[in-house]
C-alpha cells in the first residue's frame, strides 16, 4: 500500500509540473529511442543518396534587351519598346517558347539523343526575378549531354525568336558549362535534414509511448487508492 501511495503522489507531482518540465523528463527518461531513431534516419538517408544515381544541371542565362535597330531609329517606338520591357509579359514569352517542347526536341536532335535517352532529361526556363533576363536549365545523368541541350536548346531559341520578334532581342548571356559536382543527391545535406526528421519522429515516439504509459498507470492506481 505504501508502494502504491508514492506512485501516485508522483504522478500527482508529474501534473503539478510545468509541461516543459514533464516534456523534457519524458526526453531525458527515454533518450535512446530519439538516439536510435535520429541515427536511423541520418544512416538511411546516407546510403540512399551514396546509391541513387547523381543528377547534374547544366545551366545557361540570357538577356532580353531592345534591338538594335528600334535604338538606332529616332521615334516613338523606341519609348514604347523601353516601356514595354518593363512589363513581364515580353520576358514570359520567350521563356516559354525556350521551355516549349520543341525547344526540347530540337536541341535533342542536334545532341544525337534517342527518344528513350531523352526521357532521362529535363528542360526548364524561368524568368530571372527583378531582371529582363531567362534562365534555361537541364538535369540530367550526364553532365556533358546536360550542358549541351542547354547550349543547343539555347540557339534554337534565339535563331526562332530572332525571326519572330524583331522588337526585341535575346541575347545570350551566360554559356552552360560542363557540371562538376551533381545537383542532386546531396549526401551531407540531405542526411541533416533526414536526421532531423528523425530526431522529431524520435521525440514523438516518446511523447506517444508516455502519454500511453501514463494512462495505463491512472488506470491502475486511481482505483487502488479508492480502496
Amino acid at each position: 500500500m505504501k508502494r502504491k501511495d508514492q506512485s501516485t503522489l508522483l504522478l500527482a507531482g508529474d501534473k503539478n509540473m510545468p509541461q516543459i518540465q514533464i516534456y523534457t523528463r519524458m526526453a531525458i527518461r527515454n533518450w535512446w529511442i530519439i538516439v536510435l531513431a535520429t541515427l536511423g534516419a541520418f544512416n538511411i538517408a546516407l546510403i540512399a543518396s551514396y546509391i541513387a544515381t547523381p543528377t547534374y544541371q547544366a545551366r545557361t542565362s540570357f538577356i532580353v534587351s531592345p534591338s538594335e535597330t528600334m535604338l538606332a531609329e529616332e521615334n516613338s517606338d523606341v519609348v514604347r519598346s523601353i516601356e514595354a520591357l518593363a512589363r513581364p509579359s515580353v520576358v514570359a514569352t520567350y521563356a516559354e517558347i525556350l521551355n516549349s517542347q520543341r525547344a526540347y526536341l530540337e536541341a535533342a536532335e542536334v545532341v544525337g539523343l534517342t527518344p528513350i535517352q531523352l526521357e532521362e532529361y529535363e528542360l526548364k526556363a524561368v524568368e530571372l526575378p527583378g531582371a529582363s533576363g531567362i534562365e534555361l536549365s537541364i538535369e540530367g545523368p550526364d553532365p556533358r549531354v546536360a550542358s549541351q541541350l542547354a547550349n543547343a536548346a539555347g540557339e534554337w531559341g534565339i535563331n526562332y525568336i530572332s525571326e519572330l520578334y524583331q522588337v526585341f532581342d535575346i541575347t545570350l548571356l551566360d554559356g552552360a558549362d560542363v557540371p562538376v559536382d551533381p545537383f542532386r543527391p546531396k549526401p551531407l545535406r540531405d542526411a541533416g535534414v533526414a536526421a532531423l526528421l528523425g530526431a522529431a519522429l524520435g521525440v514523438g515516439l516518446v511523447l506517444f509511448k508516455e502519454l500511453i504509459y501514463q494512462d495505463a498507470r491512472e488506470t491502475i492506481l486511481v482505483p487502488s487508492v479508492e480502496q
